[in-house]
């Protein structure tokens, strides 16, 4: 299925993507492991996928200077969070690293305006 990235139905701003936040590990990359998925790269319908692929393209590491919005899971109108990410301390962000820890375990619904956009793919491959 392809996927026409350059028509971002769903997002207000541009350079402004809405998706979940996730965790990210993977062999050859070393950096923090908070990152951000985008919903248009999401559910790719694949066989042997009951509840589809996620595209590495939709990747985005999330980095100091990146505006992040969190939302609730049970209501999306409600923001848990929203802010400026600064990556030089979770204490810098007002909250505990727990409660931080919690948006990107359990896949909380976000919106991400990257500072500067480089993808996950990109960054491994440099």
């Amino acid at each position: 299925m392809e996927i026409d990235a350059s028509k971002p139905e769903n997002v207000e701003v541009p350079g402004t993507y809405k998706g979940t936040c996730i965790i990210f590990y993977e062999t050859g990359y070393e950096g923090p492991p908070w990152a951000f998925m985008d919903e248009r790269f999401m559910g790719i319908p694949e066989e042997g996928f009951p509840k589809g692929k996620w595209s590495q393209d939709g990747l985005h590491i999330v980095e100091s200077g990146d505006q992040l919005t969190i939302y609730s899971p049970d209501n999306l109108e409600e923001v848990v969070w929203t802010g400026e990410v600064s990556l030089v301390g979770v204490e810098s962000l007002n909250m505990d690293q727990q409660t931080w820890k919690r948006f990107f375990i359990e896949e909380y619904p976000s919106t991400l305006t990257p500072a500067n956009h480089v993808s996950a793919r990109d960054q491994i491959q440099d």
